[in-house]
């Protein structure tokens, strides 16, 4: 027997509604077409160590980085032109703290249809870009180590594959070293 997935009730208050985005592990922010905001999580708010009543009203200008990309303004146009939009980089906030975020825009209507602002959903993959970045250098280091043996020294995967080798490995068979990885010996 598959279960089924709850029903929605017909209607969300806004307090029920409230609650749902509270709990997004994401940013989120409501903006108007001048871009001031309408409306934030508390994980938005949060973030400047403010309750959300205390955002409302302002300007995202007050919040947001303090470079914004060309690419990122563009994302913005396209919700206001009803369009979703995205971007992805890094950018020194306010606070002076460099995040790597990743941010989808999506055009808000009003009740007749009509774009009345948008919607941006926010999440910081700083802990994954830097987690990415350390196994990165490690992979490095690990290489550089492997390269200084005067020995040939190849590594394989679970499955035979060989994943890593030094020059002197690749020596050994006569061809270049990056025609040995993924191979099986």
């Amino acid at each position: 027997m598959t279960e089924q997935p709850a029903a929605l009730p017909p209607s969300l208050d806004e307090a029920a509604l409230r609650v749902l985005l509270d709990a997004v592990p994401s940013r989120v922010w409501l903006l108007d077409a001048a871009h001031r905001v309408r409306w934030c999580n508390r994980r938005a708010a949060g973030l400047f160590g403010l309750d959300p009543e205390e955002v409302v009203g302002r300007p995202l200008e007050a919040f947001a980085s303090a470079e914004t990309e060309d690419e990122e303004r563009a994302a913005r146009r396209r919700a206001l032109d009803g369009a979703a939009g995205a971007w992805r980089g890094w950018s020194t906030y306010r606070d002076g703290v460099r995040r790597y975020t990743e941010r989808h825009f999506l055009p808000f209507r009003d009740g007749n249809g009509q774009i009345d602002g948008y919607v941006e959903f926010t999440s910081d993959l700083s802990a994954l870009m830097a987690a990415e970045d350390q196994a990165q250098r490690s992979s490095r280091l690990l290489k550089d180590a492997i390269d200084s043996l005067p020995d040939g020294v190849g590594i394989e995967d679970v499955a035979g594959r060989l994943i890593v080798c030094n020059g002197t490995y690749a020596g050994i068979y006569g061809v270049p070293e990056a025609e040995l990885i993924g191979q099986s010996f």
